[in-house]
């Protein structure tokens, strides 16, 4: 192995080491612990509480202690970190343990992992040497459970350059993540500190001399690891070809570097933008983003999460800037596998792909296996994105999915193969299953070894052709002896239609009989390779339009900072319990709240914990670990029935995008205990209210108490009405909250009765949250 490539590194890393590093704290990454302490936490955030077992000093954890890492959802522990915190950030030698259960003992520099420490994972295997956040990089050793110990260089956690020593005395070298057979030459280098470099690299990113050059870097080194402001790479004819920050660089192997905290850009050979998006404290790529065609179009748009996974909603462009695919993801995979595809005349359809990450995945349910003795052999593999399926003479292969369509709609439903024609023997055949009713009664659309298309009714264990017809020869398509075939069964309300490599075949009256599985059958003494089986559900113009509609708001013209509407609210709990109406939430996608606290306005994430939508209300909580108002509500729930004539008043956010975030105060009566139709869960009131008021509290005047929650008013067009409006009684609330999965405390105390109404409106104002929904 490159021997002499490992020692020089070695040394450049102990060397670096040397030097006393920090980095900046990032004040977001402060969370309230449950003891009310103060935490710094760079890997654990969102879907987390914290519990500090040490001292406390100013509100920040403070001392030697131990840090619990807690899942919101379950409270179990995820992790701790025990060491020293100052100020509440974890400083110098520290013992991790992570999710996995993994032992990591490892200095932190300002809340970070930065230094030589070791890794213990729960299977036993064992890391000495470099870490970078959570991520061994950089000089190691790696000893494995089965004794064998690899020493040299990791790259993002995985061996790199370096040799593996068996139990044998075998040594087996590895050169960028590939096994070699003897160690490559190479020449070290040492950067020049504190001055601009410039760095040549040839066509596959390897450091070269300038007349062998395709690229050139402009980098300023700190120290040899750590390079000062953005690094930019350009084309060796001066083009830009790339901007970034790196948080760790190294001056041997550009293939060593780590992206650091900010934007992050690549660019075409033509100058134009080619990828843009921003880097995170993990290293990772998150929040929107968006790459280009060479010639300044869209080619696609979407957004990553903290962990760098895809997230959210994604649309894909051609290169005339045409949107083409829409997409949902979560945690990194396709939503339920199905995307949105557009046509082109504009017309959406809803795809639902089985292909080879789905065969992959489902090995108990594809592959069959050969038993001989105690072992299991498949029958199938999977490779160049299809799974191979063969099929012995005298046996039959099926497997059928679920049809995720509307199937009073236009739909269709779609096979890719193709086989060797040497593979597909006399009286072989394949095909699509479909109207599948079980594994002894269902049709198939298939092709044999003669290429004729046949129609196949199953039943019994028996098999009847009742339409065959030979596939047309320029419809074959033949590649060196391998024959692909497309079929294709597309039913709308009156006809089914059924297609072979894009010929239609023939077609019947729809009589809705195409049940509600789908699938692949093979008979016969065979092999072929199975691409893909997908439903897809196509939609008319007008669904279309609201789709194309909903994308060019959501995905290529949205704004973060953008919101759909509004609705109000009044705090309960100190823990961030908020009340507002049902139909303020429903169907929303992002929730978040703005309020004064402390004398800021603070702007965070909500969810749901407990909804009534038979009585229009819905409890939210500020999704914030730690969170504490730091003070007890100034007001009381009153949950006996009000008298008409009792002088209320109301306190909320009509209209935001006209009227401005200002808290707004209207006042009235009750003027009568029931509602529409006589409904006695609701009050009647003649306190003015608009759209954005909803979710709101209604006050009784003279105790300053809550005896309703604002929901709606008369359509003044339809009943041609004037100031009638309505809020749900606050008894109602009472068995809301009573039945909630998720305990809360009321911390609320009732006022002073002789309080002036100007200044309950100042003491109310801080608790009263404007509830932005995204849809």
């Amino acid at each position: 192995m490159r021997i002499q490539y490992i020692f020089l590194v070695v040394s450049c890393v102990q060397f670096y080491h040397g030097f006393t590093q920090s980095f900046p704290i990032d004040s977001s990454r402060f969370y309230k612990s449950k003891e009310g302490c103060k935490v710094y936490s760079l890997y654990f955030g969102e879907g987390f509480d914290f519990s500090w077992n040490g001292a406390c000093s100013a509100g920040y954890a403070d001392g030697q202690g131990e840090l619990l890492i807690l899942r919101q959802e379950s409270e179990k522990q995820a992790g701790s970190i025990k060491g020293v915190f100052t100020n509440g950030v974890p400083t110098g030698p520290c013992v991790v343990t992570t999710p996995s259960e993994s032992i990591i003992e490892v200095p932190f520099v300002d809340g970070r992992i930065w230094g030589k420490g070791s890794f213990t994972m729960k299977n036993g295997k064992i890391f000495k040497g470099n870490m970078v956040n959570l991520t061994k990089h950089g000089e190691g050793e790696i000893i494995y459970t089965d004794g064998d110990v690899f020493t040299g260089i990791l790259n993002d956690n995985e061996p790199w350059i370096g040799r593996v020593l068996t139990l044998k005395r075998d040594t087996i070298y590895v050169e960028y993540g590939e096994e070699v057979e003897k160690p490559s030459k190479f020449i070290s280098r040492t950067p020049v500190l504190n001055k601009e470099q410039t760095e040549y690299f040839d066509a596959d990113w390897n450091r070269c001399e300038q007349v062998n050059a395709s690229y050139y870097r402009k980098i300023t080194y700190s120290h040899e690891h750590m390079a000062m402001g953005p690094v930019r790479d350009y084309y060796i004819n001066g083009k830009p070809y790339r901007e970034s920050h790196l948080f760790y660089v190294d001056c041997n192997d550009i293939y060593m570097d780590l992206f650091g905290l900010g934007s992050y850009k690549s660019y075409h050979p033509n100058g134009n933008l080619r990828f843009e998006t921003q880097v995170n404290h993990r290293g990772e790529f998150e929040g929107r983003t968006i790459s280009y065609h060479e010639n300044g179009n869209f080619k696609l748009i979407g957004a990553y999460s903290e962990l760098g996974e895809e997230d959210g909603n994604w649309a894909t462009f051609d290169e005339q800037g045409k949107l083409i695919k829409y997409q949902v993801y979560e945690y990194g995979q396709l939503l339920d596998g199905k995307y949105y595809s557009i046509d082109s005349d504009g017309l959406w359809q809803y795809n639902d792909v089985y292909k080879y990450e789905n065969f992959e995945a489902d090995e108990a349910f594809w592959i069959d296996y050969n038993e001989i003795g105690d072992r299991k052999f498949p029958n199938q593999i999977l490779m160049n994105d299809r799974l191979f399926i063969p099929v012995k003479k005298g046996e039959s292969y099926l497997r059928v999915v679920p049809m995720t369509v509307d199937k009073e709609l236009n739909f269709g439903l779609y096979m890719d193969a193709s086989a060797l024609k040497s593979q597909v023997k006399k009286g072989s055949s394949f095909g699509l299953v479909f109207n599948y009713r079980s594994e002894s009664e269902f049709y198939s659309f298939q092709v044999n070894n003669k290429d004729e298309v046949q129609l196949k009714a199953h039943k019994g264990g028996k098999e009847t052709v009742f339409f065959s017809v030979p596939l047309e020869k320029q419809n074959k398509r033949l590649n060196k002896g391998n024959e692909a075939y497309s079929f294709a069964i597309e039913s709308s309300p009156n006809k089914v239609k059924f297609y072979v490599n894009d010929q239609e075949i023939t077609s019947f009256d729809n009589d809705n009989e195409l049940g509600d599985m789908f699938g692949v059958f093979a008979s016969g003494d065979l092999a072929f390779a199975l691409r893909s089986i997908e439903s897809v559900e196509f939609f008319n113009q007008e669904e279309s339009d609201s789709y194309t509609n909903f994308v060019e708001k959501k995905v290529v013209n949205y704004n973060p900072s953008e919101y759909d509407g509004n609705g109000s609210g009044f705090f309960i709990s100190r823990q961030g319990h908020i009340v507002t109406n049902y139909h303020v939430v429903e169907e929303t996608s992002e929730l978040y709240t703005k309020f004064n606290l402390n004398g800021q306005i603070e702007k965070l994430p909500l969810k749901i914990v407990a909804k009534d939508k038979v009585n229009d209300l819905v409890i939210l909580k500020v999704d914030k670990a730690g969170f504490d108002l730091g003070k007890e509500i100034p007001y009381g729930l009153e949950f006996s029935t009000m008298d008409v004539g009792e002088e209320v008043f109301t306190l909320g956010y009509p209209m935001v995008d006209v009227m401005g975030e200002e808290l707004k105060f209207t006042d009235g009566k009750i003027s009568a205990k029931s509602g529409i139709d006589g409904d006695i869960t609701t009050y009647q009131i003649t306190t003015p209210i608009q759209s954005g008021n909803s979710g709101g509290p209604l006050f009784q005047e003279e105790s300053g108490n809550i005896v309703g929650i604002v929901s709606a008013t008369l359509n003044r067009n339809e009943f041609n009405g004037e100031n009638v409006n309505y809020a749900i009684k606050s008894n109602l609330l009472k068995t809301l909250i009573e039945s909630s999965s998720e305990p809360i405390k009321i911390n609320t105390v009732a006022p002073a009765k002789e309080m002036k109404l100007s200044d309950r409106i100042k003491l109310y104002r801080e608790f009263m949250p404007v509830i932005f929904f995204k849809e």
